[in-house]
């Protein structure tokens, strides 16, 4: 397929309408990573990265739906940061460091295809027996049980089958993890289901959260898995406790 590329026009550009034609949709995500720069040009520099990823938004869903043989020109007014495009994940990212007084950490938001948000590192994966958290530190792989409507027997002990820890290439193993919800070991058995809070890709935080009930304590809470975006550990939390 012949790509018009019009005076100034990146390279990726081209690449990138070319591939949104052949692959007919696209995600396109704005990730911002925390240190140091100035507040104000760190916020303009965003304010044209929207408009920019809002323009390429439009252009890709136009061409997409024009057939194969249709092609676009686009520039991109670049102030800072970087775009990038990943064809194994379908998606173009714009990429820029700035302080946390510039933006919020962890945070996301989303209109149709277009992500916003800040240290979207995260991702939640369902499989048909487990479920993987995943940031660059670690992978926790999660026991999948049970169903809103079909509660299965849980202990909170042998929730977490495995975390990995990525850069020493090191197993923890679920056998030598305890999780005593309340400070009180019965609690930790009891009939409930797992589910993820969110499945996907550029998450802030990725958890999954075990909903439990316990007949003989007539006890019911939320435990949570939460792995963060930037963290090198998970946090397990209680949530909603009350007893009948």
């Amino acid at each position: 397929m012949q790509r018009k590329r019009g005076k100034g026009v990146s390279p990726l550009i081209g690449g990138v309408l070319y591939f949104a034609v052949v692959m007919a949709a696209i995600i396109i995500i704005m990730n911002l990573i925390i240190p140091w720069i100035e507040n104000t040009k760190d916020q303009i520099a965003i304010n044209y990265a929207q408009k920019n990823i809002a323009e390429l938004d439009s252009i890709i869903t136009t061409v997409a739906s024009e057939g194969e043989t249709s092609s676009r020109t686009a520039s991109l007014d670049v102030k800072r940061g970087a775009y990038y495009l990943n064809d194994e994940k379908d998606t173009i990212y714009f990429q820029i460091n700035v302080s946390e007084s510039t933006m919020s950490p962890r945070f996301r938001t989303n209109t149709g295809n277009v992500f916003f948000g800040s240290q979207l590192n995260s991702k939640a994966t369902e499989y048909d027996s487990y479920f993987l958290l995943e940031n660059q530190y670690l992978q926790v792989n999660i026991t999948k049980a049970g169903n809103s409507t079909t509660y299965s027997a849980i202990n909170t002990s042998e929730i977490i089958n495995s975390i990995y820890y990525k850069e020493k290439e090191i197993y923890l193993y679920g056998d030598n993890i305890t999780i005593i919800p309340n400070n009180y070991a019965p609690e930790g058995n009891g009939t409930g289901y797992v589910y993820l809070e969110e499945e996907g890709e550029f998450l802030p935080k990725a958890v999954a959260i075990a909903k439990m009930t316990n007949a003989d304590s007539g006890s019911s809470y939320d435990l949570y898995f939460d792995l963060q975006s930037d963290s090198d550990f998970l946090l397990i939390y209680l949530k909603n406790y009350s007893t009948s």
